[in-house]
């Protein structure tokens, strides 16, 4: 059993309202998770860096990097890997003092408590943990490497939901109570596609058009979802903001595409078209679970049982 020298761990996310649009100074609410991910960092004489990747079901990858050239020497997962040596490369042109603290040889052990393919931010809790390990600026990081707004580096280091803007450089973080009433008829469901963040970012920013009312609109949502004090209202609420961005992104909205017989509502959370959406459902969940299953869907969670301190 190796003896840990440091340790960090940052949060998985939801991001309720606001995608795509949170690029272009939207205001999100985001919700941090019950789920995440933990790096330990261990000094070694080895003259190079270790890496090994855990999820719950094991070893996910390994590699080794020469140092102080960040060359890499084996790996098991050449995609994943050629990522991460961009990204410490990244770093250590930010900070350059990273490579001779780590100039005798490093063991790294990363940790995911939740499934890799469920889109819930195993690339940000990553960018978040090293830029802690690396004393790096956690959005500067992001910017550098996958690109985004930052919502989700937000969600990574804070243990309440939140609402989340950006203006160029300029982020901006405000706790907020979204604690509905109705929370027991809020699921979250995996539709087992997992979602590329930055394909998907890069093909809303070749492809879709909108205006800045629009971009007031969903602010306008965003508020009114938080102070949502009746389940027909908060339905409501995600069905006009489903319909702005289907307008947007010219494409079917979640319901009208996967749920056209929910009682209740659906909405697309992150990127359109996979990962985890959101339901409200006002029965009981041994119904909810049957209907899920003619849908062949059977991962899903309940709003406390996912999201962080309920």
């Amino acid at each position: 059993m190796m003896t840990l020298k440091n340790s960090w761990y940052s949060n998985s996310k939801f991001l309720i309202t606001g995608e795509y649009l949170v690029m272009y100074g939207a205001k999100a609410l985001a919700l941090p998770l019950k789920f995440g991910q933990t790096l330990h960092v261990k000094s070694t004489n080895a003259n190079s860096l270790v890496w090994k990747a855990y999820t719950p079901d094991g070893e996910w990858f390994s590699c080794e990097f020469s140092l102080p050239d960040l060359f890499i020497i084996r790996f098991d997962n050449q995609a994943l890997t050629d990522k991460l040596q961009e990204i410490l490369k990244v770093v250590s042109d930010l900070s350059p003092e990273f490579i001779s603290r780590i100039s005798s040889g490093a063991e790294i052990l990363t940790e995911l408590n939740f499934d890799v393919n469920y889109g819930m931010g195993s690339s940000s809790t990553l960018i978040s943990n090293i830029a802690w390990w690396t004393r790096t600026d956690p959005y500067e990081l992001l910017d550098l490497t996958f690109g985004g707004s930052g919502y989700d580096i937000a969600c990574a280091r804070t243990d309440s939901p939140i609402l989340f803007s950006r203006s160029n450089k300029a982020v901006n973080i405000e706790r907020t109570d979204f604690n509905p009433t109705f929370r027991d008829n809020i699921y979250f469901v995996y539709l087992g596609n997992k979602q590329s963040s930055s394909s998907s970012i890069k093909d809303f920013r070749k492809n879709s058009f909108f205006s800045n009312d629009d971009v007031k609109l969903i602010n306008h949502i965003t508020n009114e979802i938080i102070n949502a004090t009746d389940l027909k209202i908060f339905d409501k609420l995600i069905d006009e903001h489903e319909s702005v961005l289907s307008s947007i992104l010219k494409r079917p909205a979640l319901k009208q595409r996967l749920f056209k017989d929910l009682p209740g509502s659906a909405k697309s959370l992150g990127a359109w078209g996979g990962d985890f959406v959101m339901i409200t459902w006002n029965d009981s969940r041994e119904s909810l679970k049957r209907y899920l299953k003619t849908k062949n869907m059977d991962v899903y969670f309940r709003f406390d049982e996912v999201v962080l301190n309920y």
